[in-house]
């Protein structure tokens, strides 16, 4: 149930962080990606990797750039600033963009909505592990249905988003992957969430060229 309405919707929830004592990532890039695979205790090469966004960001403005299933050729860019959204097609033309909608009704690519972990006082610590050069804490939350893992990236530093604002601040870091078997459907889910420093000079220019 935990991953079910990610993967019906295609919809992430974001929370916007309104004060913490740690040090604030003022620029950078996230990319967000789902791993499913349909039937791991069958046969693991069964399954298909979905790309569901790019953010750049600088304080707390965001370029989204679309993936090909969200009409990108059309539209292929959103604008979040504050509590609205924009969609619009020239990088250049950013400062001229005049119409804005209401965030909360956003329905596509990254949701932004202040939103609580199903049963998360059910959660369970589990021994912390290390990939990638990195350290996580790892909890798990187990239902009939489903058994989810959440990784929190240990670190001093916050972005101004969060896959979850509960687990960032309980465990002092960031939640950037969630992986959950569906016992009954056999099918297994990784969300990913990949941070970089790296931003594009015309992302940048865009966004510091903002008025």
């Amino acid at each position: 149930m935990i991953m079910r309405k990610i993967l019906l919707l295609i919809l992430f929830s974001f929370a916007l962080f309104s004060c913490d004592n740690r040090e604030k990532k003022t620029m950078g890039k996230i990319s967000l990606e789902i791993f499913v695979y349909n039937q791991p205790s069958k046969n693991i090469y069964d399954a298909v990797r979905i790309p569901i966004s790019k953010m750049y960001f600088k304080d707390n403005n965001f370029i989204e750039v679309l993936p090909d299933f969200e009409n990108r050729k059309q539209i292929p860019f959103a604008f979040i600033t504050g509590d609205k959204y924009a969609r619009f097609n020239n990088l250049e033309k950013i400062n001229q963009i005049t119409k804005f909608y209401d965030l909360a009704k956003k329905n596509f690519g990254v949701k932004f909505i202040n939103d609580s972990i199903q049963n998360y006082t059910s959660k369970k610590i589990l021994t912390d592990t290390s990939f990638n050069g990195y350290n996580y804490k790892r909890v798990a939350i187990a239902t009939k249905k489903d058994y989810t893992v959440f990784y929190i990236h240990q670190t001093d530093t916050i972005l101004p988003f969060s896959l979850s604002k509960q687990f960032d601040k309980d465990f002092h870091g960031i939640l950037n992957r969630v992986d959950t078997y569906e016992i009954e459907k056999d099918r297994f889910t990784s969300l990913r969430m990949t941070i970089s420093d790296t931003i594009p000079s015309n992302f940048f220019n865009a966004l510091n060229n903002l008025k």
